[in-house]
Order: C-alpha cells, then structure tokens, then sequence
C-alpha cells in the first residue's frame, strides 16, 4: 500500500491527493464526451447527415478520447508529473473540450430550432456548474433576452432542473416535451 519506495529513500506519498484539479478536469472531460456522444450519435442516425458532419463528429471523438487516454498515463491521473507536464495535460483537455463544445453547441442549436425556436439563435456550451451567465463569459445588456437549455445526456429520466432567475418575475420559463413546447 501506500507510501511505498520504488528505491532506496525514494517514496511516494500523495497518490490519491495530488492535483485534485486535474482530476476534476478528467471526470469533467469525461462527463462533457459523454454528454455529447449522445447528442452526437442521434446526428448520426439522421438520414440527411453530411459527410462533412460525420467527419467533424469524428474528429471530435478522437480528440476527447485521445486526451482522456493521455490523462490516463500513471504520472498524468496519480498526479505526480511534473509542473510543466500537468500543465500541458490540462492544456490538452481544454483543447479537446473547445474543439468539442463548439460542435454541441452547434448541434444543440439544431435541436431547438426543430423544436421551434429562432433559428438565428447564437448557442454556446457552458460547463461551469453553479453558476449564472456572467460565469461563463456572457454579457448582459438591460432588456437582452436569454435561454438557457439543459441536456439530460443519462438514458434515465429527470424531470428536475435548477436555475437561478431574477425575482422580479420578468423571466418566462418553457419546458420542450416530444418536440413541443
């Protein structure tokens, strides 16, 4: 068990403890590839789908499982690499994730234009939980409109999601069910 030596006065300590946050990132990465398989998967399955789009789905896939088998390399998920490497593993996951997330986004832009929204909706994928718009880089000018999805990415149902919204009761809430609102 642990500490154990691999050498002479040479011990390791700290495996299931360090970098607490790269591995947050891992289980964050994992969560967003699964999430958005299944966004990706039913893209697939359209009869209409572009070439093009397969490709980019691909290429997507490749990239986030290539950086969570990186992060699974035994200095990358025990944390003990050192600095400039940890910050090279956590540079490649947000790599894969930005590459990722513009896709999804995309793709559920998609979904609630089917669903009957403006199709000229500007759709970006925020990751930051707990938070409100100002948390992931949005801007807010007085009378702008927002909306906010959620995806559900578990083969189980859940009817139950949080938001916060202002108390001043100016905000109107929709829930999208069997393609309607």
């Amino acid at each position: 068990m642990f500490p154990y030596a691999d050498q002479n006065d040479d011990y390791w300590t700290g495996y299931f403890t360090s970098r607490a946050d790269a591995k947050k990132q891992d289980r964050q990465t994992a969560s967003n590839f699964h999430a958005s398989s299944k966004i990706y998967a039913q893209k697939l399955l359209e009869q209409d789908v572009k070439d093009e789009t397969v490709k980019t789905i691909k290429d997507n896939k490749h990239a986030m499982l290539n950086a969570l088998g990186i992060m699974q390399h035994h200095d990358a998920i025990t944390g003990t690499a050192k600095q400039a490497v940890a910050n090279r593993y956590a540079e490649i996951l947000d790599d894969a994730v930005t590459q990722n997330n513009e896709l999804y986004a995309s793709l559920i832009g998609e979904k609630a234009t089917a669903a009957g929204l403006e199709s000229s909706l500007a759709w970006s994928a925020c990751t930051v939980t707990s938070t409100t718009p100002m948390d992931c880089g949005l801007t807010s000018d007085a009378g702008q409109t927002w909306m906010v999805t959620a995806q559900n990415p578990s083969t189980v149902d859940s009817n139950l999601f949080g938001f916060k919204a202002p108390g001043d009761g100016t905000y109107k809430t929709s829930v999208l069910k069997d393609g309607a609102w």
